[in-house]
């Protein structure tokens, strides 16, 4: 009997979270603990993605309307204001990145994977230290389903060349590491100049 009503209860919310969907994306909605969570069960693994982000001014958008689909290849470094190495790796990168720019063509984006009630730090970390370049909180911690190994370990950083596929994954920082990054990405321009 026991089996039975757990079968059917298992069919009735198969059946809801089904009809919630919204174009690819199925949602699910549990309540753990008197609070009701709802989160993507679905999710698209290829840039831009379907996740939704916060800016640093508070705002919530979609990395589909963020991300830049614009041909050219694109730098996410996922980090956390608690790491130091992610601080690193963050600050060496927006020391080289104008010279970079003038050399080759290509995006890049910061994403926070704080837990949620970490909001505030990044947006304090993200504010204060004026980066020449986007960084956005994965407020739900998204990414850490869709990119590789779960995103174990940070800072991580992944190259995507123009079509979205990663061509470059690299784990941790050590001093020097920004500038491996930066041959990857004027080797992707070369080739896309053929």
């Amino acid at each position: 009997m026991r089996f039975l009503l757990l079968f059917w209860f298992s069919a009735f919310t198969w059946a809801l979270t089904a009809q919630s969907t919204d174009s690819e994306t199925v949602y699910r909605t549990i309540k753990v603990n008197g609070k009701v969570h709802t989160f993507k069960t679905s999710l698209k693994k290829t840039y831009p993605y379907d996740v939704d982000l916060r800016t640093v001014q508070g705002d919530t958008l979609n990395s589909t309307d963020i991300f830049a689909q614009n041909g050219k290849p694109t730098v996410l470094v996922f980090w956390l204001t608690t790491c130091v190495p992610c601080q690193y790796e963050l600050a060496a990168i927006d020391k080289k990145i104008e010279a970079w720019r003038e050399e080759a063509d290509f995006n890049l984006y910061a994403i926070s994977e704080d837990l949620s009630s970490r909001g505030e730090k990044f947006i304090y970390h993200a504010r204060a230290r004026k980066w020449q370049f986007d960084a956005f909180h994965d407020y739900s911690r998204t990414f850490r389903r869709i990119m590789s190994e779960g995103l174990s370990g940070m800072p991580q950083t992944f190259l995507l060349n123009k079509d979205g596929e990663i061509v470059y994954h690299k784990k941790k920082y050590r001093m020097g590491d920004e500038d491996a990054l930066f041959d990857e990405i004027r080797l992707l321009n070369l080739e896309d100049e053929k």
